[in-house]
């Protein structure tokens, strides 16, 4: 059976795509299984059945962490220093597409920046408060005022 989005009539349920070429059985069985054998489809749809060795070690480590206050800690400041980095990422290649002469509302970067941003802030906000440490505000100013300069 194949699948075609054309102007015969409407795509079928299973196609994701406008325009989209004809696909085989086989071609559909085939991304179906490897989305089931990689990354995260294959941990939605099987669980720690699906993860490799070093996977399943980090999930133990994972789990640990998030057991005590101060683990919570830990992962809550990595991933806010992952977000960070995304965002610092996000923000030079706008930067720089705009220094290009090119619209940033055309660059794929523009449809994520502003989720990772908003998380961002969400994290920085939920970390108690230091009298040393700027509001979210302030270190995202940052982050996009180093941008800048890279």
């Amino acid at each position: 059976m194949e699948m075609t989005d054309n102007a015969a009539g409407p795509a079928p349920a299973d196609a994701t795509k406008t325009n989209q070429r004809p696909v085989s059985e086989a071609q559909l069985e085939q991304r179906q299984q490897a989305a089931v054998k990689h990354g995260i489809h294959a941990f939605e749809a099987r669980g720690p059945l699906a993860l490799d060795d070093g996977r399943l070690s980090r999930l133990a480590e994972l789990r640990q962490m998030v057991r005590s206050h101060p683990g919570r800690m830990e992962l809550r400041e990595e991933l806010t220093a992952r977000t960070a980095l995304i965002v610092d990422l996000a923000m030079s290649e706008l930067i720089t597409t705009h220094e290009a002469g090119k619209s940033i509302w055309e660059s794929p970067v523009i449809k994520r920046a502003g989720t990772y941003l908003a998380e961002l802030r969400r994290l920085l906000d939920s970390f108690p408060p230091e009298k040393s440490q700027g509001s979210a505000a302030d270190i995202i100013g940052q982050i996009i005022e180093n941008g800048r300069d890279s």
